[in-house]
């Protein structure tokens, strides 16, 4: 589960860099995909209990 949410941030950063994205646009792609793995993990392990 941990290895999806490290490609969908690694998916995010390659493909907001192949389209040319300024280095500010990296950074927000990067941390949109922190956020999402971040809550993702809290709202699916509130769903295990």
């Amino acid at each position: 589960m941990l290895l999806s949410y490290g490609v969908d941030l690694l998916a995010a950063a390659l493909g907001a860099k192949k389209f040319g994205a300024s280095p500010r646009a990296l950074t927000g792609a990067a941390t949109q995909a922190g956020v999402r793995a971040t809550l993702g993990l809290l709202f699916s392990s509130n769903n295990l209990q």
